[in-house]
């Protein structure tokens, strides 16, 4: 079974999530290619496309979100805490390091400007996203999986992951819980 997941990410930890549910997937036998969304559209379609990007403003990111995100975030390679404080600026996202060198890279493409060039080839595909553990904060994932569907694709499961605060990191556990998932999106597929 082959699997591709894709994620965007300003402070690190949705790229952090994406790459545990890779290796859980792996660990039950799947063949995994993990890509940012700047990298652009795969040259061939998996048997599962999971798809995941930080809950902004309740929802997908936006160009001004990523902006504001992009404005906080620490340098590459660092690993302290920063980020787009989440009930100032409404902009819940991954955080504690990693983060973009350029700005403009950080708000040239997201989850939304990459779906909207997806082709509507079907396929089996899941969506995630990283958000603040208040029901209020909303999430990402569900209008991830609308898009996927308006483009033909069957939303096999839909998953969230709970930062610790408006700037992460990601609460205690949830590697753990991002790997069995992806291990349990793997045994679906197979």
């Amino acid at each position: 079974m082959e699997m591709t997941v894709v994620y965007e990410t300003v402070y690190g930890t949705t790229r952090e999530v994406a790459e545990a549910i890779a290796d859980g997937a792996r660990g039950a036998g799947a063949t995994v290619t993990v890509r940012d969304i700047a990298d652009g559209l795969a040259e061939r379609a998996p048997d599962l496309l999971v798809v995941g990007g930080p809950t902004h403003v309740r929802g997908m990111s936006t160009a001004w979100s990523r902006g504001k995100a992009a404005e906080d975030a620490p340098p590459a390679g660092a690993h302290e805490g920063g980020g787009a404080g989440g009930a100032d600026a409404g902009v819940g996202d991954d955080a504690h390091g990693g983060g973009r060198d350029d700005a403009d890279e950080a708000t040239s493409q997201g989850v939304r400007e990459w779906l909207a060039h997806l082709g509507t080839t079907g396929g089996k595909a899941a969506t995630f996203d990283t958000h603040l553990g208040n029901p209020l904060a909303g999430g990402a994932a569900r209008p991830i999986a609308r898009a996927l569907r308006r483009h033909g694709r069957d939303v096999i499961a839909r998953e969230g992951f709970v930062l610790d605060g408006g700037k992460g990191p990601l609460r205690a556990g949830e590697l753990d819980r991002a790997r069995a998932w992806g291990a349990e999106l793997a045994g679906l597929v197979a």
